[in-house]
């Protein structure tokens, strides 16, 4: 189930500020994510990923998200996951909660990074603050999943008393 949820991801745009470019027009940004995803719909991925690099070098975040993505599923390049990590920060330092929940699930997989659920979880919740419904499942998802399977209610409720 994990995999149909995390694939939804890629049916949505970044979160709404995610893109610093967002104002200029399409024609000032030449080519877009946009363009890329058509690429790789079409199968060419090395045209996908030279978009998106095009477009990170730019400083679109959500294109360099796509570029990470690429890396981490090895999408016209050899998969990388510590290549991945490096282009899903970039992206989340940029706003890009999509960013945020994929550097939650490297950390959750140990992929390119030693397993880390506490980083995880943290990475979780700062993509489902930013809008990212992903990570909210993701979060609750590895909570259930947790040994001490412990929820803390706020400080002051008494309601699950």
């Amino acid at each position: 189930m994990r995999s149909i949820v995390w694939a939804s991801i890629f049916d949505r745009p970044a979160a709404p500020g995610a893109d610093p470019d967002a104002e200029r027009s399409k024609a000032d940004r030449g080519t877009t994510v946009e363009d890329g995803l058509r690429a790789a719909a079409a199968g060419d991925a090395r045209a996908a990923l030279r978009i998106w690099c095009e477009g990170a070098r730019r400083g679109d975040a959500a294109a360099e998200f796509w570029v990470g993505w690429a890396h981490h599923y090895g999408q016209g390049v050899p998969a990388d996951p510590q290549e991945a990590m490096r282009r899903y920060r970039r992206a989340a330092e940029r706003g890009d909660a999509r960013a945020e929940a994929a550097i939650g699930l490297l950390y959750e997989a140990g992929l390119g990074v030693p397993q880390d659920r506490g980083e995880a979880s943290r990475r979780y919740a700062a993509a489902a603050a930013m809008g990212e419904p992903t990570a909210a499942f993701n979060l609750a998802a590895l909570v259930a999943a947790s040994p001490s399977k412990t929820l803390r209610s706020p400080p002051g409720d008494r309601s699950s008393r």
